[in-house]
């Protein structure tokens, strides 16, 4: 309600809009705003060109980001290392074994011979052709870091132990068929697709055969036959029967048939599978294509166990990391057409042509043990005709999978159908830090990347509100007032309104629209007192009701845009009744003629606008002090009040909780709990308001920043030195020297002062290391005392020594009195004395007592020059000298500990914000005090960390080569005295592989452990 009186009603967050929207309406909600259907910009090439028919082979990451894939002619395969980025020929290896060796020894298996070639050793015969190379047909890469390639010609499989390096193996499939795929499964072993059906191996790498279909020439164990007989035994003629109980695959079908989750096309014929990747759980996600109708292409989701798993259609989505919407629909099917979700959402009418043949997963940056979790996925397909790719957001919710298309322009640049290539979950490569799937062009392999190329519907019309709940006055014959919209208007784009009223909700479907005038935008913002509109360029657009007279009132908006941008609609609020300054102000006669008196009241109503605006500010001024209301522009203003000063990278939110809890922030600043405060609110992108409400219990986070004291970083005394509880008398004992000439000399220990041992020490390093060794300390407040004394002594000409106790002479009384005060802005550490007595034994009568002394007052007591006669008086000055002293040195010191934020790290934003807290630091802390800011992993090493306080894990610069910047140094490089020895290396390392890594072995397939 405004100063008039006057109310509004309004549409205002997605549940509004959304219902005022018809399902039909080409618009959606995104980004906090109501905006036209995003639309998928479709390349149009001026001419169709069919992929080559060679296409679909794509390459595979290794677990360290090497990419391997085949070469055009599929007789070589290559790599593209992750240290260079060079690529090369991975093999056959140049300048290695002659390549026609390796391809008769691998004709000699795909000639099917019974027993390998006879090796024993002859004449060698004449040299004959030489055979070409086997065609190789797909390659992927195991959990167990095989690099494994099928060749149908070949008759078998080719294994590359990608740790041990070393020569290909060769393992022999009989009757493999042509492979148009290879995909890694779970459990260490691959699965070949071919003709609809997955044939299977075991972690083992060797191919599983049903007991009635496994060759006779075959062992259960997958090895071939060492027998020189031209017949098999009989025993051995027919292989026993597979046993379930030791088949690793129990439970598995090893030829997997993919028909029960392939859909029939319109013909009624069976799709044919042509793409197949693995997800977690044991599925598969397989791509089919009709042969009938080009460039339809499936997805189907099938068990190992062989059932299928339903499929639904989503909305379309923005962000591929969540899942999308279910279409409301849309119903579960065994398979979901893609080609018809990109229709949806594509520039032209028709279903964008898929090629069908290639298929990669986005797993995101999502670390490898998420992903079986979160559930949730990208793939990426090409159309036909190889000018762009297409992203399908995925995510599990219970049993099903919700696909939607993702609004992304993805270019491919000269792409020749090699397939693509995807990262593992969790990898980054340093060269292209938002690149997850990669492509082959025309001479390199290219990131697949985003293009921004924006495309929306050209125009929607909504009903505001809807029919069934078109806004009531509760007032007969209401005139409407105006109407204010909060949105953004790019150029080339408009929203135009109409609006019809009537008295009686069921007359609404019969009343005619009235074009109302155009909407003009508000120079001063929001009518509402002391409200940001939102972001620039967001503004409040408003126009007056020209004829809306009812009691019930119906909006429609046309919102229309040129294709390439959109209006975007944030809340619409109408205001009524209007409050007439014609009724209220003027007399009847300005109202006698009715067409005059409705354009005075118009026109009076746009200084009606602007005067209740001014009213209305002035009626909520309390707004502005109080900091969960007041504009973000008046913070600052706010906060110069409280004497509260904002760092300039801190959000709006943050400022508004400081602001709250000023109090507490100003009781606690210069504190423990309040430097804690202030970096965890500079270092978390997060913000929880019971950090405010109780700083103290920031210690308590698991994974939060740290302030370590310095001071606790004192040594201990070593085992072997002396304690008050020992006694004096054994420390000054002259036995105490018989057989260790090291100790120091007991008549030295006994003074203390520069003509003592200390002096001594301080002259003679043996001695010093003796007088270490005894006390654990270097007494510093001794050396003080006896140099200002000495000092005294000759500017009186005197050889006196310093008094033990309270003088009563009241000449020497008079002259330790003027001593103490001369020498006072020269003693420190004897005041810090006096200072640690005043607190231990708060009265000095009680110190008198325990000492056997006569002080008057605590400023009179001067530091000890030789070792106490009374034992409290020695155990009073050895802990001054061996705690307090000690840790005088850091006691100014602290260290704020910055935790790595879990997931990616990205290394601007890590820098942003470790400048963000040493500013706030610097601003809060103490004025005598020194800090550092420190991360975690940078402090656990001996020395630094205290265990049980400090010796929390962290990943280090060893797991993150890009912090080694943070570190004082560049990614890959060692600094002298700069970086730190434990987080790098001087070059790179081949990676061992772990002890208990099961290999080939080169002989004959066995199974066996590495040396």
């Amino acid at each position: 309600m405004d100063a008039n009186g006057s109310r509004y009603h309004t549409l205002i967050g997605a549940s509004d809009w959304q219902r005022s929207a018809p399902p039909a309406a080409a618009v959606e909600w995104r980004d906090g705003a109501l905006r036209l259907q995003a639309l998928l910009f479709e390349f149009r090439p001026g001419r169709a060109e069919a992929l080559p028919e060679e296409y679909g082979r794509g390459g595979v990451f290794d677990a360290y980001g090497n990419l391997y894939w085949l070469s055009s002619d599929r007789h070589t395969i290559m790599v593209r290392s992750v240290g260079s980025g060079d690529s090369s020929r991975f093999w056959p290896v140049a300048g290695g074994t002659p390549a026609h060796d390796r391809a008769g020894a691998i004709a000699g298996y795909r000639a099917g011979s019974q027993t390998p070639s006879d090796s024993r050793f002859q004449p060698l015969s004449a040299a004959t052709d030489t055979p070409p190379l086997p065609e190789l047909d797909a390659l992927t890469i195991t959990a167990a870091h095989y690099l494994v390639v099928a060749s149908t010609e070949a008759g078998g499989l080719l294994i590359f132990d990608l740790y041990g390096g070393g020569p290909p193996l060769f393992q022999v499939w009989p009757e493999l068929p042509v492979a148009l795929a290879l995909v890694a499964l779970a459990d260490g072993g691959v699965g070949v697709l071919s003709d609809n059906h997955l044939l299977r191996s075991g972690p083992d790498l060797k191919p599983r055969f049903r007991a009635d279909r496994q060759p006779p020439w075959f062992t259960p164990e997958g090895t071939w036959r060492e027998t020189q007989q031209s017949s098999p035994p009989a025993a051995e003629a027919s292989p026993p029967a597979a046993d379930n109980t030791s088949n690793p695959l129990a439970g598995e079908p090893c030829d997997l048939n993919l028909e029960p989750a392939l859909p029939a096309d319109d013909t009624g014929d069976r799709t044919t599978a042509t793409a197949i990747a693995a997800l977690p759980g044991n599925r598969l996600l397989i791509l089919s294509h009709s042969a009938t109708r080009p460039g339809a292409t499936w997805l189907s989701v099938i068990g190992l166990d062989g059932t299928p798993s339903p499929l639904v259609a989503g909305q379309p989505v923005v962000d591929a990391d969540r899942p999308p919407p279910v279409d409301p629909d849309a119903l579960p099917a065994k398979a979901i057409r893609l080609d018809l979700l990109l229709a949806r959402i594509t520039t032209g009418a028709h279903a964008p042509a898929l090629a069908g043949r290639t298929l990669a997963i986005d797993w995101g940056q999502a670390a490898a043990g998420a992903v079986a979790s979160a559930g949730t996925f990208s793939l990426i397909v090409v159309d036909a005709a190889g000018d762009q790719a297409y992203r399908f957001a995925a995510g599990w919710q219970a049993q099903t999978l919700v696909v939607g298309v993702v609004g992304e322009y993805l270019p491919l640049r000269r792409y020749h159908g090699m397939g693509l290539a995807a990262l593992a979950a969790g990898m980054t490569l340093h060269g292209y830090p938002d690149a997850r799937v990669f492509y082959a062009g025309e001479k390199q392999w290219s990131p697949l990347l985003a293009l921004p190329q924006p495309r929306y519907a050209r125009q929607a019309t909504l009903l505001v509100p809807a029919p069934e709940l078109a806004w009531d006055s509760g007032q007969p014959a209401c005139v409407w007032h105006r109407l204010l919209l909060d949105q953004r208007l790019p150029p080339g784009t408009s929203v135009s309104v109409d609006s019809r009223c009537v008295e009686n909700l069921d007359d609404l479907a019969a009343a005619e629209w009235r074009s109302e005038p155009a909407l003009l935008r508000a120079s001063r913002g929001s009518e509402l007192p002391w409200r940001d509109t939102g972001q620039s360029p967001a503004g409040t657009w408003e126009l007056l009701l020209q004829a809306a007279r009812g009691r019930h009132l119906q909006l429609r908006l046309t919102i229309t845009g040129d294709g390439r941008q959109t209006p975007s609609l944030q809340a619409l609020r109408v205001w009524y009744p209007r409050f007439s300054y014609a009724s209220q102000y003027l007399p009847p006669m300005f109202r006698a003629d009715a067409g005059s008196a409705d354009f005075l009241d118009r026109l009076l109503a746009l200084f009606e606008g602007e005067f209740t605006r001014w009213e209305d500010r002035i009626a909520a001024a309390q707004w502005l002090f109080d900091a969960r209301t007041a504009p973000a522009a008046t913070l600052d203003w706010l906060a110069s009040w409280l004497g509260v000063a904002f760092d300039p990278a801190w959000d709006e939110r943050r400022r508004r909780l400081l602001i709250r809890h000023a109090l507490l922030g100003h009781a606690r600043r210069g504190t423990v709990p309040g430097l804690l405060l202030g970096a965890t609110l500079a270092w978390e992108t997060e913000v929880d308001e019971d950090w405010l409400r109780a700083p103290e219990k920031l210690t308590e986070r698991a994974h939060g920043v740290r302030l370590q004291e310095l001071f606790g970083w004192q040594t201990a005394l070593a085992g072997n030195a002396w304690r008050p509880a020992l006694g004096r008398a054994w420390l000054l004992h002259a036995d105490r020297l018989a057989g260790d000439p090291s100790l120091a000399d007991p008549a030295e220990l006994a003074a203390l002062g520069i003509t003592g041992a200390a002096a001594l020490a301080a002259a003679n390093p043996e001695r010093r290391q003796q007088l270490q060794r005894a006390f654990g300390f270097i007494p510093r407040a001794a050396i003080e005392e006896e140099r200002l004394w000495s000092a005294w002594l000759d500017a009186q000409d005197d050889q006196r020594s310093p008094p033990g106790d309270q003088p009563l002479a009241p000449v020497d009384a008079a002259d330790w009195r003027a001593y103490l005060d001369s020498s006072r802005p020269c003693a420190p550490l004897r005041q810090r004395w006096q200072d640690f007595l005043a607190r231990r034994w708060q009265r000095v009568s009680e110190l008198n007592a325990a000492w056997g002394t006569r002080w008057r007052s605590f400023s009179r007591i001067p530091s000890p020059i030789v070792l106490p006669a009374s034992e409290a008086a020695l155990a009073d000055w050895h802990r001054f000298e061996a705690q307090v002293l000690r840790a005088l040195g850091h006691a100014h010191r602290f260290r704020i500990v910055l935790p790595l934020p879990a997931g990616t790290l990205d290394l601007d934003e890590l820098t942003r914000r470790r400048a963000s807290v040493l500013r706030v630091i610097e601003r809060e802390k103490p004025a005598h005090t020194t800090a550092e800011v420190r991360f975690g992993f940078d402090l656990f090493r001996v020395g630094d960390a205290r265990l049980g306080l400090d010796s929390r894990l962290e990943n280090g610069l060893a797991r993150y080569p890009e912090l080694a910047a943070l570190a004082g140094g560049t990614a890959g490089s060692l600094v002298l005295g700069r970086s730190d020895l434990g987080g790098g290396r001087l070059a790179t390392t081949r990676p061992q592989p772990p002890a208990d890594r099961v290999g080939l072995d080169r002989g004959g397939l066995s199974l066996r452990r590495p040396t």
